[in-house]
């Protein structure tokens, strides 16, 4: 995953409404996560709106929550959109990889047919057939 790029308390009190309602763009998710998970104050303020947005969400649906239930939805709202910016940075590690095969097949290929490969048929016929994919 790399280095978490560190944010101040002011940018993660900004990202606090977009992360509550979802809008909160996946590359900003990490930094916003490990600190509010390190940062008590911003935890707290973040427990606080997320308190708010949900008791308010719930009264629509008529069911009451008290304050440790608020706590553990927190905890797995963060677990959540942790997972989901793992799973965010695996496709993007594998896509990368992907795209670097494709880089290295084609420079053989084009390695092949400037060396010739008469003498090697083989390979030939394998970077014929790759071409025709493009």
């Amino acid at each position: 995953m790399g280095r978490i790029r560190e944010i101040s308390c002011a940018e993660a009190e900004d990202r606090i409404s977009p992360y509550i309602d979802g809008t909160l763009a996946i590359e900003d998710m990490e930094g916003f996560i490990h600190h509010v998970r390190h940062c008590r104050h911003c935890y707290e303020d973040l427990e606080t709106d997320f308190f708010i947005y949900y008791t308010l969400d719930l009264m629509d649906k008529t069911r009451v929550m008290d304050n440790s239930d608020v706590g553990l939805v927190l905890r797995h709202d963060l677990l959540r959109h942790e997972n989901a910016y793992r799973q965010y940075q695996r496709r993007r590690r594998i896509f990368g990889a992907l795209v670097g095969a494709a880089e290295l097949l084609l420079a053989f290929m084009l390695l092949m047919e400037q060396v010739g490969s008469r003498d090697l048929p083989f390979f030939s016929q394998i970077t014929a057939w790759v071409m025709s994919l493009f």
